[in-house]
C-alpha cells in the first residue's frame, strides 16, 4: 500500500499526462490490470474528498495526514496524494507541461530507500521525493501483530536529500503535510522530510529565505 503512494507521487509529478483507471482512486492491490468497467462508489469518493478538503485547512493537518499514512489500505492516503498533486498540476500547468526534469541525489546510510527529482521552469520549481523499498525499513508494531509500522524519523540515520539549486536557509513547504523545511548545508534531512508521510511534494515557501 505504501508503494502505491510512491507510485502516485512519481506518476503525477513526472513529465507527461498521468493516467488513472476509473474507480482506482482508492487502494487497489490487484495482481492484474484493474477492470475499469466495474461499478464505482462515487458517493464514497465524494464524501472522502469533502473530508480531505476540510483536513487541508485544519490546523493539525500534518498529524491528520500521518494518521492516513499509518492506515493506507482504505485508500484515503492514496486519494489525498492524487487530489493534492492534481491541484498542483492545475495551478502550475506550464511547469508540468514544459518544465525540466532532473534527478536529485540522496546521500547517507539509507540512500537506496528514497528517490527525488526536480521540475523547473524559469523561476517556478517543484520537488518530488518518495520512499521506496519499504520492507527494509519497517518493523512490526508488536511481536505477534505482523503489522508493519510506518518508517519513523529514526530509521533514516542522517540520510540527506541534496538541494543543489536551493539557497542556503531557504524554506520549502511540503504540500502533502503543510510542514515547512529549511535547507541546511545544501540539503534536507529525510528524517524531517518523511517524518509524517512517506513522500513529499515541495514548493518554495512564500516568505523564503527565512
Amino acid at each position: 500500500a505504501w508503494n502505491s503512494l510512491t507510485l502516485m507521487l512519481l506518476k503525477y509529478g513526472s513529465p507527461g499526462v498521468p493516467d488513472l483507471y476509473q474507480g482506482n482512486e482508492l487502494m487497489d492491490l490487484s495482481l492484474v490490470d484493474p477492470d475499469n468497467r466495474r461499478p464505482v462508489d462515487y458517493d464514497c469518493r465524494q464524501r472522502w474528498l469533502e473530508q480531505l478538503d476540510a483536513l487541508s485547512r485544519a490546523p493539525g493537518m500534518a498529524d491528520e495526514v500521518a494518521a492516513l499514512a499509518r492506515a493506507p489500505h482504505d485508500g484515503r492516503a492514496k486519494l489525498w496524494v492524487i487530489w493534492r498533486l492534481l491541484a498542483l498540476r492545475r495551478d502550475r500547468a506550464a511547469l508540468f507541461r514544459d518544465g525540466s526534469y532532473t534527478a536529485l541525489g540522496i546521500d547517507g546510510a539509507r540512500a537506496e530507500h528514497a528517490m527525488a527529482f526536480e521540475r523547473r521552469l524559469d523561476g517556478d520549481v517543484m520537488i518530488i521525493a518518495a520512499v521506496r523499498r519499504f520492507a527494509g525499513l519497517t518493523a512490526t508494531t508488536g511481536p505477534d501483530s505482523g503489522v508493519p509500522a510506518l518508517p519513523g524519523a529514526e530509521v533514516w540515520q542522517g540520510t540527506l536529500l541534496r538541494m543543489p539549486n536551493a539557497a542556503e536557509g531557504s524554506a520549502w513547504e511540503n504540500l502533502l503535510t503543510g510542514e515547512r523545511l529549511v535547507v541546511e548545508q545544501g540539503a534536507l534531512q529525510l528524517s524531517s522530510l518523511f517524518g509524517k508521510f512517506p513522500g513529499a511534494a515541495l514548493v518554495p515557501w512564500s516568505d523564503r529565505p527565512i
